[in-house]
């Protein structure tokens, strides 16, 4: 028996419902689900290749600046998706999952339709970062006469019956879900999830009393539980993500379970066969270092991932280079003002020291980033600095300013800084001013300054760079592949350096081994090959003998 979507040719999941593969049977909260209703692709040794999905590369109509503009993976991860129930687009950062997105939403399904529509269209919602909204509409605008309502703040309000597609922050979806499942009614509504890991907490249900007193389990009121909520309520659903499972393997059940609510039994059950998981002294579960049935997952994945390997992408965008730095005690710079923050982040717990002491590192590097921008920026480059605090950023946004001050003759080269405290929509124009400045026949070149968490997922502007420098040492591969995203995309015009600066004898170097691990993890688990690349780099794979020459000057100084 072949499983596939309930809207093609082949048997309707509700005949699967009792089929069963051991330890993946619903239970306790979710044991009305029923089992796995796809558990019957494990049973293939090799999944039949002729998938009865249309083929998506004869659209029709498309706008004339798109004309030859889709790449051959977008064109078949369309193909992939266009009659499925749930697909997840495991697609690199910068790889034009927007668009594909948009796409998408607006296909013609069903068995013989073809092309693409702008009009009569499902109700559609996406659901991304805040700061995303923005570009999400921007891409509808481009493609469709379709004009999305950006859902904002935290106070719900009655959507209008005639509006086709509403665009929200995963922040604010607790708040308007119940708007959006009464503004459904009983039309049809598909959801897109961009940056589906942002819901990756698996414990979406809580177990409440009746006035009665019998006890009955709802979902949370969080963001994870309202999208599971939403998914419940579509009868198609995509999800968009560089990096589905960010930190963790075990991460991955909560896209999966998104997508096809109830098709991959319980979060712990999951955990156990696929994660090793075991309990713990204190009843919590903790994942094994390596996987289990890897096989068997990889297999099940074929038919809901649609995975695009980093080099096909980057293999039509100019070369990436990443570059290891070492800043011996003498290079670094005296930090000041940490002391009370170091105070009340051992007070929070270690999380929050932990975080302070990479925020502490980071600001040990200001004069050091302000040398090398300066050089770079005076060479006609377009130079872009990550680093933590906000503090830190202004810091080195005034240091940096006065030193441009004194290149291109005195008239000095434009500098865009930024951080959390901006509100979203200027920072979405000072990266579209970033990325329309063009340092070719000028005398000099630019500089932009920002925040990791401000800038390091969903903005796009930032791929015409030439050097990147990581202030901040990303601690997950998650941010290391969403922060080098924004500048080795779909759209980049040149080759781009990324410097990932290490200070002797800070935390930095602990996070690196920290990283290094869990990147090999997530290669071996999910064929992961930029996670490899990135934890080559970290290692010093790509420049032994220099690697080599800074520990001996480390060891040399102690």
């Amino acid at each position: 028996m072949r499983c596939y979507s309930s809207n093609v040719n082949g048997p309707s999941r509700l005949m699967l419902q009792h089929q069963h593969i051991p330890g993946l049977v619903g239970k306790g909260k979710d044991r009305f689900l029923g089992a796995p209703k796809n558990c019957d692709r494990v049973l293939f040794p090799d999944p039949p290749s002729n998938l009865p999905y249309k083929n998506f590369t004869t659209l029709v109509d498309l706008p004339a600046w798109m004309d030859g503009w889709l790449t051959s993976y977008q064109k078949a991860g369309l193909d992939f998706a266009v009659n499925r129930d749930a697909t997840l687009f495991y697609w690199p950062c910068g790889s034009g999952k927007t668009v594909a997105g948009v796409l998408w939403s607006l296909a013609d399904t069903g068995p013989g339709i073809g092309g693409f529509r702008d009009t009569d269209v499902p109700k559609t919602v996406v659901v991304t970062r805040a700061l995303a909204r923005r570009q999400w509409e921007r891409e509808y605008q481009k493609v469709a006469e379709i004009r999305p309502m950006l859902l904002m703040g935290k106070t719900p309000k009655p959507i209008p019956k005639d509006v086709k597609c509403v665009i929200i922050g995963w922040e604010c979806l607790p708040a308007w879900v119940g708007a959006l499942v009464a503004w459904k009614g009983f039309d049809e509504l598909q959801v897109i999830y961009d940056e589906i890991h942002r819901a990756k907490n698996w414990r979406r249900w809580e177990k409440t009393t009746t006035k009665t007193g019998r006890s009955s389990w709802q979902l949370c009121r969080n963001i994870s539980g309202s999208a599971a909520r939403l998914a419940r309520h579509c009868t198609r659903r995509l999800g968009l993500s560089a990096t589905p499972a960010p930190n963790t393997l075990g991460d991955l059940y909560s896209a999966l379970d998104l997508l096809e609510p109830g098709c991959w039994g319980t979060g712990i059950e999951w955990k156990k066969r696929y994660c090793n998981a075991r309990q713990d002294k204190y009843g919590g579960w903790v994942e094994a270092s390596r996987g289990s049935h890897i096989d068997e997952l990889q297999l099940r994945l074929r038919w809901v991932i649609h995975k695009v390997k980093p080099e096909i992408v980057k293999a039509s965008l100019p070369p990436l280079r990443r570059q290891l730095c070492y800043l011996s005690r003498v290079d670094q710079g005296k930090t000041t003002g940490f002391k009370a923050d170091f105070k009340r982040a051992a007070k929070a717990g270690k999380q929050a020291l932990f975080e302070m002491k990479v925020l502490e590192a980071a600001a040990r590097k200001r004069p050091w980033l302000v040398e090398i921008v300066e050089e770079n920026v005076a060479a006609g480059q377009k130079v872009v600095v990550f680093t933590g605090r906000k503090k830190d950023c202004e810091e080195l946004a005034k240091l940096i300013a006065t030193r441009l001050k004194k290149l291109n003759n005195k008239k000095g080269a434009p500098l865009w800084w930024g951080h959390g405290g901006v509100a979203a929509d200027d920072r979405d124009a000072m990266v579209q001013e970033y990325s329309k400045y063009n340092v070719k026949g000028k005398a000099g070149g630019a500089c932009f300054v920002g925040t990791t968490n401000a800038f390091g997922e969903a903005f796009d502007g930032l791929q015409c760079t030439d050097l990147v420098i990581m202030a901040l040492i990303p601690w997950t591969p998650g941010m290391v592949e969403q922060a080098e995203g924004r500048f080795h995309r779909h759209g980049s015009d040149r080759p781009v350096l990324i410097i990932y600066p290490v200070c002797d004898g800070t935390i930095d170097e602990h996070i690196a081994d920290l990283l290094l691990n869990k990147l090999e993890n997530l290669s071996a688990a999910l064929e992961h090959t930029e996670a490899q690349q990135i934890a080559d780099t970290l290692a010093g794979l790509e420049d032994e003998d220099a690697i080599i020459n800074n520990i001996l000057a480390k060891i040399g100084e102690e």
